[in-house]
């Protein structure tokens, strides 16, 4: 148990550390066409869902031991990025306004939070699968 929360604190600063780079460079100009981002978030958690589905309805208890110690942090980010993604889909988003900078931020840290707690457990289950 312990070694999974410090897997999900080290995502979880990845995760922040990189998002606040996005976030300066979209608040300074430099990345001004977020919205494919915005859409790849939106289409990654979908996906991400169909995975967590596929492997909950795994017959193997192996799997679904690996997916009750894991997923949680695959399943928060999927909430969050749906969420968010729609939310940034709706407003528009503009260069140098606080509100639009906070949003692209949070869609940042949610695509990278659900990209690596998705390889976190891919890697978790091939892992026990192999040995």
């Amino acid at each position: 148990m312990r070694e999974e929360l410090c897997n999900y604190l080290s995502i979880a600063t990845i995760s922040i550390i990189i998002s606040l780079i996005f976030t300066l460079l979209f608040f300074n100009g430099i990345i001004t066409n977020i919205m494919p981002a915005i859409i790849f978030a939106f289409v990654l958690a979908l996906v991400s869902f169909l995975v967590l589905t596929i492997l909950g309805a795994s017959d193997n208890g192996l799997t679904r031991t690996i997916l009750c110690k894991n997923g949680i942090a695959v399943l928060f980010s999927v909430i969050g990025s749906v969420l968010i993604s729609l939310i940034a889909i709706l407003v528009t988003l503009s260069v140098n306004n606080i509100i639009s900078t906070v949003i692209v931020g949070i869609v940042f840290f949610f695509i990278l939070l659900n990209i690596l707690s998705l390889t976190m457990l891919l890697i978790a289950i091939l892992r026990f699968t192999y040995n």
